[in-house]
């Protein structure tokens, strides 16, 4: 029974942070889209902050997966940092 509560409890927090990573990339690609539609250049299209797990580059914009998954971030072409 305490192997069934814990699973439980495992799917769920599963759920919410799937939930919450797909609200990120959402929101993200809706900058994304936006600063294409303006014509800016975007440097880097990220999901997670922090150094990357998985990323690779089509065409001039750096796509990422990173280490905390607490947001996201779109990086374009002009901004300081």
């Amino acid at each position: 029974m305490l192997a069934t509560i814990e699973l439980k409890t495992f799917f769920y927090l599963f759920e919410v942070a799937v939930g919450i990573g797909l609200v990120i990339f959402i929101h993200e690609l809706g900058h994304f889209i936006f600063a294409r539609i303006n014509g800016v250049r975007v440097k880097v299209f990220s999901i997670g902050f922090g150094k990357p797990i998985f990323s690779f580059k089509r065409g001039q914009t750096e796509y990422r997966i990173s280490v905390l998954p607490l947001g996201g971030y779109v990086s374009l072409a002009g901004e300081d940092p």
